[in-house]
């Protein structure tokens, strides 16, 4: 009898023994994982000293909206990080210039160069390169593109 109630039922077992299965592996992990924070706490908490991230200089630009050379409407958000602070003055001092620069950058492409990757590394190079031409000491280290929206 019971293996006639076994047979009749033999769909809504396996899926009560997929559950069953489901169920512990989930709780296993959960265990699993409370196990592992404790450990990585304790390590931490023996720490001597916090990290802390050197300080680097930087400006952030207010955001360019231009068109490109092929049409679409491109707004841009881009900050810069400077090798060392005293470059900050000499940056404020150019700003105009360097903002044009970068308008030029960014009106010589299409849109299909600066969606690649290879594009967008390229516009940042030239971008630094630009700049820093501007610049009495080469200064820039890197140019980020916080964002770049085409339409």
């Amino acid at each position: 009898m019971l293996l006639k109630g076994a047979v009749g039922h033999g769909l809504g077992s396996w899926a009560s023994l997929g559950v069953m299965a489901i169920g512990g592996i989930a709780l296993g992990a959960t265990i699993g994982m409370f196990s592992w924070s404790k450990p990585l706490h304790i390590a931490s908490a023996k720490a001597s000293a916090p990290v802390q991230a050197p300080e680097t200089a930087g400006i952030y630009l207010s955001p360019f909206a231009t068109v490109l050379a092929t049409g679409e409407h491109v707004d841009a958000e881009i900050s810069m990080e400077f090798d060392n602070p005293v470059i900050e003055a000499d940056m404020q001092r150019i700003l105009p210039q360097a903002r044009k620069q970068i308008m030029e950058q960014l009106m010589a492409r299409d849109a299909y160069t600066i969606r690649s990757v290879q594009g967008t590394l390229e516009l940042r190079e030239d971008i630094k390169r630009s700049v820093n031409a501007l610049l009495p000491h080469r200064g820039i280290k890197q140019v980020y593109l916080n964002q770049l929206l085409i339409r």
